[in-house]
């Protein structure tokens, strides 16, 4: 798929999953948002991940739309421009395919890296558009985010975080995980903290990957 971003004035490719229709139970299904996604693609086949997780019942059904960058450095640095196009453009451009209006409880954000970082961006600089975000060993230096997240306030609608770390990583990507990590805490709002054997890799992530998109309790299934 591809449409026009007036904002960025470029043309944007994006890859969209959805589940078979035979195990969709609902027509406006979640939706989660895949930054670096052509990436996640080629080196691990999230895709197939995903469907087999569903297939499995350990997931309920939801559409994934993969969204590669353009100037990655620009993009995932906190960019007000990227937010705008993802706000008013994309979210609109993929509900309209489908014909149906989510809301924001119904759309979350999956990122690693400065990925992991663009979608905490994503969700706590402008409220309303997403309630989670699974955020894979983000890498927030030498960006002020932390510094920007202490001014922030908690907030007063249900969101969730889920923050990956890989204990096989640089040291000072670890510090950063863990600084996030206490600062979320500390001003209380929802978070999954994650830890698994693993370096800054695609290798490495697809093999937890999925605890941290099941982490959105959206996508869990009834016992």
């Amino acid at each position: 798929l591809s449409f026009y971003s007036k904002i960025r004035d470029k043309k944007r490719k994006i890859y969209k999953y959805k589940p078979p229709a035979s195990i969709q139970q609902d027509p406006v299904l979640p939706l989660l948002f895949i930054l670096d996604g052509e990436s996640w693609l080629k080196f691990t086949r999230l895709d197939l991940i995903i469907e087999r997780m569903i297939l499995d019942r350990k997931l309920k059904p939801f559409t994934a739309v993969f969204v590669p960058p353009i100037q990655r450095g620009l993009e995932y640095g906190g960019w007000r421009k990227f937010r705008e196009m993802m706000y008013k453009e994309l979210i609109p451009f993929i509900d309209s395919l489908d014909q149906v209006n989510r809301h924001p409880e119904d759309r979350g954000l999956l990122g690693a890296s400065r990925g992991g970082l663009a979608a905490l961006d994503l969700l706590l600089k402008d409220r309303g558009y997403f309630t989670f975000v699974g955020a894979i060993a983000p890498a927030i230096e030498p960006l002020p985010f932390l510094q920007e997240l202490k001014k922030i306030e908690a907030p007063n609608t249900d969101i969730q975080l889920s923050i990956m770390n890989c204990q096989y990583d640089l040291q000072k990507l670890q510090k950063q995980a863990h600084q996030l990590k206490d600062i979320l805490r500390e001003k209380a709002f929802p978070l999954e903290f994650l830890e698994f054997p693993v370096s800054h890799t695609y290798e490495g992530w697809r093999h937890y990957v999925d605890e941290v998109i099941i982490s959105w309790n959206k996508l869990k299934p009834k016992e």
